[in-house]
């Protein structure tokens, strides 16, 4: 298959490898300097918790030519660049798009693409669990066994024949594919459930190691308060069953266990820590929009959320002590 890439970050760069590996003829769009890096040294992986190293040699571009058809194409930026790219997308030769990452204005960019194209090609988002940190000529990436995203369409499970093209592009590498029919539920709900640590994080100078119960605690509530504002706007709770566990015991053991994965090993400072560190503009997107949805039910109360909100720095703050 001939498929085409945005982004070359951390996502981005194991969604590149991975099809690649799968025996594609993989197409980068990428910025100048990326380019030149990319073309230099091939595109390079440390593989964190696999302990190995990848190397792959995808074409990469700096700008479209016009005449080239492609079967795929993903975008792997990150959420508050996504609708940067819509319009020179919907310019391409090519009958489906997925949009990777956290775009909380999914609705708005799937009106965007409609307009542009005229609805006649299709727009699914996904989300791909890949964490770590993207350095000057390699990157290094923290994943669970071969990798996973979650596709759907805005409020739609993708259909047969769209399911099997994005399975032929996977291949027989191994990576999980899971389809969910609320994409923009499920977006929302991630970011409900990062958002708290995000603010533990941020306050504690991107370390959650000192946290002790009461914050972990804290966490969990706020979690849960994130969550049930997301019922009460009218949006989906995806996936399903995690709003069967709202105010279940098990919900909060498993919150318990990411926060000791997230503050007390290796991986999670890297998933969780240095990957916030190094996209702090997504962060701030994500904080952003996911408070928009509060002005939507001002009467609903969330003093968890607020407590760990209101410890942290402003964005304008935490920008000018982290990006030097």
């Amino acid at each position: 298959m001939k498929i085409l890439v945005f982004g070359c970050g951390v996502v981005g760069s194991y969604l590149i490898h991975i099809l690649c590996r799968a025996g594609n003829e993989v197409t980068v769009l990428a910025r100048a300097h990326s380019a030149k890096i990319l073309r230099k040294y091939g595109l390079r992986i440390k593989h964190k918790l696999q302990n190995t190293k990848s190397i792959d040699y995808p074409q990469v571009i700096t700008e479209l030519s016009g005449d080239e058809r492609y079967d795929l194409v993903f975008s792997a930026m990150q959420g508050q660049q996504q609708k940067e790219v819509l319009p020179m997308m919907a310019d391409i030769d090519c009958q489906m798009f997925i949009l990777v990452g956290n775009d909380l204005t999914a609705a708005e960019s799937e009106r965007e693409f409609i307009e542009l194209t005229g609805g006649t090609k299709t727009l699914l988002f996904g989300f791909q669990s890949t964490g770590g940190v993207r350095m000057h000529n390699y990157t290094i990436c923290s994943r669970s066994g071969k990798g996973s995203m979650t596709i759907g369409g805005l409020h739609r499970e993708p259909a047969f024949e769209e399911r099997r093209l994005i399975s032929s592009a996977f291949g027989k590498t191994g990576f999980s594919l899971k389809y969910t029919d609320d994409m923009e539920g499920w977006l929302y709900c991630h970011a409900a459930a990062i958002l708290p640590m995000i603010y533990v994080g941020f306050t504690n100078g991107f370390s959650l190691k000192n946290e002790g119960a009461a914050g972990t605690g804290d966490i969990v509530k706020a979690v849960s308060e994130g969550l049930e504002l997301i019922g009460r706007v009218g949006i989906q709770i995806r996936p399903a069953e995690m709003e069967k566990s709202l105010n279940s015991p098990f919900r909060s053991a498993a919150i318990r266990i990411l926060m000791l994965a997230a503050s007390k090993t290796k991986i999670g400072e890297l998933t969780a820590s240095e990957h916030c560190r190094s996209s702090i503009s997504e962060m701030e997107y994500l904080d952003k929009h996911f408070n928009e949805l509060r002005r939507m039910a001002p009467d609903h109360t969330m003093p968890a959320w607020n407590k760990l909100r209101s410890k942290m720095l402003s964005w304008e703050q935490i920008h000018s002590l982290y990006e030097k």
